[in-house]
């Protein structure tokens, strides 16, 4: 056999052994490379099915889901506790959206919520806020703020007072359930917060929490209006805060000053005027900030007398009056300053220029500049001074 021969057999044998390995490797690993998609899967679905805190806090607040749980589970040892469903188990009695022939879902629109129980949709609301579904919990929350004033179902009020006296709820899910009561804003609602803000053990996180849900307790005035059935629970309230402390003290105070009754107002201004020097610095501090929330028109009356009774003029109460009938962007507070200004002098430019360079609202400016028409201020320096405010206004 020649030399080119063997050198030719030498390299046909060792090409074999590279492709003989190479086949060994590519049949070992192949199992291994089918196999990754579906481990993949797997961890997904491991992943999908871990219970979230808040399913756990929602599963602890829902005594009727529990004995549902308990009736599936006859054999779960008692003490262990309710076994909490994961989002995968919740899926079971909640239709899916991705179902065509699903009659109903929580995605579905406003209407149809509308026509369930409260206690269907508490329980409904809870569902959509463990399984993240913001549009549903939504539509849901707002049906359920309509049916709760309409019809207060004891069960779900006492579920949600529940929910807030709870050690083992977390802040966070307290919060939701704090706006739902400030939104439903009806005096059953508006007891359950302030019970809870009195409850010695609170914790202190959620102690502000409750507290900022009564101050902003009058914020949302539904039907467009201002609920002053509200006041009396306040009123009473007021009269005893100083007994649970400033912060107590000052979200009733906001309250009032929301919902801006004139029987309201009046008790908080009474609380400066009569006896001031017994009303301590931090008190005055706190009505002075609430009063920047009053809207209602409600409320210039008893503001519109201390601004024209001369023995208010100058101190505390009197600048603050004006102050609030400057910030309610209304056309009748509006109209309450510029009488007052008719017959102001040249000593009260500094409050002229402050509360009118406040004013924003368009029709309010168009009542300034018709006073100036009008002309009939009594001192030209005031005059001058609220023309070119307008002026200013109208660039």
């Amino acid at each position: 056999m020649s030399r080119y021969s063997i050198k030719l057999l030498a390299v046909c044998i060792i090409t074999a052994g590279i492709l003989f390995f190479l086949w060994n490797i590519k049949k070992k690993d192949l199992p291994q490379i089918e196999q990754k998609p579906y481990t993949a899967s797997i961890k997904s679905e491991d992943e999908m099915s871990k219970t979230s805190t808040v399913e756990k806090s929602l599963e602890k607040i829902k005594p009727k889901q529990y004995r549902q749980v308990k009736e599936k589970e006859p054999n779960q040892n008692i003490n262990e506790g309710p076994r909490l469903q994961t989002a995968e188990e919740q899926k079971v009695n909640v239709p899916n959206n991705n179902n065509t022939n699903t009659p109903q879902s929580l995605s579905e629109d406003f209407d149809k919520f509308e026509e369930k129980s409260v206690t269907e949709l508490w329980d409904e609301w809870q569902i959509a806020l463990a399984l993240g579904d913001k549009r549903s919990s939504s539509q849901i929350r707002e049906a359920l703020e309509i049916k709760l004033r309409n019809d207060p179902d004891i069960n779900v009020l006492n579920s949600l007072k529940g929910v807030l006296e709870s050690t083992e709820v977390p802040n966070d899910e307290k919060i939701l359930v704090v706006d739902l009561l400030q939104r439903t804003a009806t005096p059953d609602t508006l007891y359950i917060l302030i019970e809870s803000a009195k409850k010695p053990d609170i914790h202190q996180k959620d102690h502000k929490t409750i507290l900022a849900g009564i101050a902003n307790f009058g914020k949302y005035g539904w039907k467009d209006t201002f609920h002053e059935e509200l006041s009396p629970i306040l009123e009473e309230e007021w009269i005893y805060s100083s007994e649970l402390g400033n912060s107590y003290k000052a979200a009733i105070a906001n309250a009032i000053a929301s919902v801006g009754s004139e029987r309201g107002v009046s008790l908080l201004i009474n609380s400066l005027s009569s006896d001031s020097d017994k009303v301590d610095r931090q008190t005055k501090i706190i009505i002075g900030k609430a009063f920047s929330r009053i809207k209602n028109p409600a409320a210039i009356k008893p503001l519109s007398e201390i601004l024209f009774n001369e023995s208010n003029y100058g101190n505390s109460i009197w600048q603050v009056s004006g102050d609030t009938l400057s910030n309610m962007e209304h056309p009748d507070a509006t109209r309450t300053l510029l009488n007052w200004a008719q017959t102001s002098d040249s000593e009260d430019l500094i409050w002229v220029e402050r509360w009118f360079g406040k004013v924003r609202d368009p029709r309010s400016i168009e009542i300034m500049e018709d006073s100036i028409i009008r002309d009939t201020y009594q001192n030209n320096d005031v005059y001058f001074t609220i023309k070119n405010i307008v002026n200013e206004k109208l660039k």
